[in-house]
């Protein structure tokens, strides 16, 4: 088990991760208590299908490649900010999530659910064909200017979604966006959706 807990305000609360895991795959516990940050920076990180998740702190991706393919449950604010998470695990549910640079990666056969907000200002959201779905209860806000890639993947939007970045959304390859019964989805701004990356694009 990896623990990153918040010290005193003259201390270091953050634990940054850099360089190649050891080779193998980690199936303890990463647990960031409130207040606390855990940042991947560069190498190759893989936590396996019995590893866990765990705290309100903050996780964020800021290089390299996390693995995941366990089914998180966790409260932690998950961010990927110049890296790439790829999540592969079944039943994932997310209470925070947040795009602003880099990939977020949904692996073929990958369902995850954000039950709070998601917010995706920047960076690319593709993936092997796995589903990210936000919960009735929860929120989509694409936001910004940069454009981004939205391909292999399937977004659900079962809460209340808002698009008010005026961006170019690159889409195909079986990209799907789908506004499920009960969600909404709010377009306020003059952005494109436009097909360039192959194969079709459903709406």
């Amino acid at each position: 088990m990896l623990r990153v807990a918040p010290l005193p305000a003259s201390s270091l609360d953050s634990l940054r991760l850099a360089g190649n895991a050891p080779p193998g795959t980690s199936d303890g516990t990463l647990a960031v208590a409130a207040g606390a940050t855990a940042n991947f920076l560069a190498g190759v990180h893989s936590y396996g299908p019995t590893s866990t998740w765990t705290g309100a702190g903050t996780i964020t991706v800021a290089g390299g490649t996390v693995t995941v393919a366990a089914p998180l449950a966790t409260a932690s604010v998950v961010s990927v900010d110049g890296g790439t998470l790829v999540l592969s695990g079944t039943g994932t549910t997310l209470q925070s999530l947040a795009l602003s640079n880099g990939t977020l990666n949904l692996a073929a056969g990958a369902d995850a659910t954000v039950g709070g907000a998601f917010t995706w200002s920047s960076g690319n959201l593709t993936g092997g064909g796995g589903t990210l779905r936000i919960a009735p209860a929860g929120t989509l806000a694409l936001t910004g200017t940069a454009s981004r890639t939205f391909i292999n993947t399937v977004l659900e939007v079962g809460g209340t979604g808002v698009w008010s970045g005026a961006f170019a959304m690159n889409a195909g390859t079986a990209a799907t966006l789908r506004v499920l019964p009960g969600g909404s989805l709010d377009l306020q701004a003059d952005a494109g959706l436009t097909y360039n990356q192959g194969g079709a694009v459903t709406l």
